[in-house]
């Protein structure tokens, strides 16, 4: 169904205000493509020339790179003959858009005012200079820009010479212009070739093959590196909708670093400006991923480029992602160098107002705790900024500020006390998280990182009450009291004695009823930064890493095939020659011990000859039944 704008508001009839029909588009997101995109062809559809203008400035204020819509723009000043608007369209976008089509656009309006019938060779090297100009910014564009080279070359064979010095005039630079295609890695170099062949052939036979042989070696070290790029970029489309994509990263990223090793063997203004297209042609393509943004800027930091070119690359694209931390992150730190407080709290302001803004408007409830916690992280990166700056008084100001999002999480509590505690504030530090276990203390991941720091303190006063707190917090949550018990017992096996280690066991044990002694025992070996725990090896025959044993490969071993009388000592692999053992689980998911193949068996296979004793013999067994037959025998 087609979209219309409505023109009247329901209640009184008054026409609609641009921003209420925004707001009925794009509703909670303003840098959604598509509904730009109905926008903008609904207010078109009304004629409203006020409505139509502000929505394309609207839009292109957001997405400065859009060359597509800057020249729907243009094309739509230039229907109503507003050439001054044009123009200043173009001064705006023409050279900051790496896009040809916008490039074309250009040059059929600079045609239009001056008309070589009627202007004559003073008209015409203004159109040979747009198209030159045209050439030297986006005529090494892989992709497009065969369109431009073409559009040149049509105009110059159009061209009738009034005289001799014309007609060699318009050769030459038909020779020079396709020359120049063949000399650089374009998508349709083969095509380019071929008119190069036919031009030197018509224009002058005679000459042909020399000139023709002259530019071959190039032609032909050219071609293999043209199917490289070509392969590269094969598969690259723009991506207008905000999805994470991989592969689309993956091929603009082997794009770059082709141009990066300079198989052309260009002097190094030449490499970087190859280099420099191919970024900003990515931030084109891929304009909802923060990530391209990020690495072009960091580029033209790292080959020091004028500062206000990076700024301008991290401003855009904050503009088409503005809740991206990294993005916020370096523009951040750029402002922080310079000590300018309040451009950092400015940009990290920006984006906590965006973040809160979609969190107000999430109807996902699944989804608003990590939200939350990506807006307190922008709080917290903030508050340490704030310090670095300008000391502790200005951070603790963004503490409070971030304690009154009700989306807040318990990480700016332990942010903040951390802050303070290596600010030499260690009673400050225990007040904040005293004040974090008041709204977050039965949440097991707070309360775990509240006692590790107790430990680090050598506060054990307050160590030991937590946990008694917690006890009593957690009770309804099964889950998060067993990892707190397991927490206790490393805690008390590090400053506890065996009477407080045995009284926790029994306490564990009437909390667990149905959980064995065994359970809380392992758990006391397990170490808390890699989850390596011995006994899984030495006592339940699996891996020691948890992770490496949910994940690796496994033979499954019902119990009438494991041999109970196998020595437990080999099952195992103690000793220097073992070998490292691999987790074995029945059915059941239940860990067992892996299957060892017995004496008897083996020598049995030990003494057989190898296969390639038979290779030149008549066949003188089934090798299908020989393996029926060991399958199912019965030791």
């Amino acid at each position: 169904m087609e979209s219309q704008m409505p023109v009247q508001s329901g209640a009184t009839g008054d026409p609609q205000s641009l921003e209420e029909v925004k707001n009925l588009y794009l509703g909670d997101d303003p840098t959604d493509y598509s509904k730009w995109m109905m926008l903008i062809e609904s207010v078109i559809k009304t004629g409203n020339l006020e409505y139509i203008r502000d929505a394309f400035d609207s839009y292109i204020s957001i997405f400065r790179n859009d060359g597509k819509m800057l020249r729907a723009y243009i094309e739509f000043e230039l229907s109503k003959e507003n050439h001054k608007k044009a123009e200043l369209l173009f001064q705006k976008g023409l050279t900051k858009i790496y896009d040809v089509e916008l490039w074309l656009c250009y040059l059929n309006y600079v045609k239009k005012i001056n008309n070589v019938v009627l202007g004559g060779e003073h008209a015409r090297n203004t159109v040979l200079r747009a198209y030159n100009f045209a050439i030297d910014n986006v005529g090494l564009d892989f992709l497009n820009s065969q369109p431009l080279w073409n559009d040149y070359f049509t105009f110059l064979t159009s061209w009738e010479p009034a005289n001799n010095n014309e007609a060699q005039s318009k050769t030459d630079l038909t020779r020079n212009l396709i020359r120049r295609a063949i000399s650089i890695p374009l998508k349709y170099l083969e095509d380019n070739w071929k008119l190069y062949i036919s031009f030197e052939n018509e224009t002058n036979p005679a000459t042909a093959r020399k000139t023709i042989n002259e530019k071959s070696p190039e032609y032909m070290k050219l071609r293999p590196l043209v199917q490289e790029v070509n392969t590269i970029t094969k598969n690259i489309k723009p991506i207008t909708k905000r999805v994470h994509l991989k592969k689309q990263l993956k091929y603009w990223t082997d794009w770059i670093n082709w141009e990066k090793q300079n198989k052309l063997k260009l002097p190094p203004d030449q490499v970087e400006k190859r280099v420099n297209y191919v970024y900003r042609l990515s931030t084109e393509y891929l304009r909802f991923h923060p990530e391209v943004w990020y690495n072009y800027a960091y580029y033209l930091s790292s080959i020091k480029r004028p500062d206000a070119e990076m700024l301008e690359i991290l401003q855009n694209g904050l503009l088409a992602n503005p809740i991206s931390l990294t993005l916020t992150y370096e523009l951040s730190n750029y402002y922080e160098r310079l000590l300018k407080l309040d451009e950092v709290k400015k940009v990290w302001q920006t984006l906590i107002t965006n973040g809160i803004t979609s969190y107000e408007k999430l109807t996902d409830t699944n989804k608003k705790p990590a939200m939350g916690r990506s807006i307190t992280k922008a709080y917290s990166y903030l508050m340490k900024a704030s310090k670095r700056i300008s000391g502790v008084s200005e951070a603790r100001s963004v503490f409070s500020s971030c304690r009154k999002f009700k989306g807040a999480t318990w990480h700016i509590y332990v942010d903040y006390a951390m802050m303070e505690y290596q600010s030499n504030e260690v009673k400050i530090a225990g007040k904040a998280f005293d004040l974090g276990m008041r709204k977050f203390g039965t949440d097991f991941g707070y309360v775990d990182v509240y006692l590790n720091f107790l430990l680090s303190s050598k506060d054990f006063a307050n160590c030991k009450k937590v946990l008694e707190s917690s006890l009593v917090s957690l009770k309804d949550d099964d889950a998060s009291l067993l990892k707190l018990y397991e927490k206790y017992l490393r805690i008390e096996l590090e400053i506890g004695d065996a009477n407080s280690i045995k009284l926790l066991e029994k306490r564990f044990l009437q909390q667990f009823p149905d959980k064995l002694p065994f359970v809380l025992a392992v758990s006391g070996f397990t170490s808390e930064g890699d989850s390596f725990n011995p006994v899984n090896l030495t006592d339940l025959y699996t891996h020691p890493f948890p992770q490496l044993s949910n994940s690796s490969k496994v033979t499954i071993v019902d119990d009438a095939d494991y041999a109970p009388d196998a020595p437990a000592i080999q099952e195992i692999g103690v000793g220097a020659n073992s070998q490292s053992v691999m987790p074995q689980y029945n059915r059941g998911g239940q860990q067992k011990p892996p299957f060892m193949v017995r004496d008897e068996v083996y020598n049995i296979l030990r003494v057989l000859p190898r296969a390639d004793y038979y290779q030149d013999l008549p066949e003188l067994l089934n090798s299908q039944k020989v393996v029926d037959f060991f399958q199912h025998l019965e030791l």
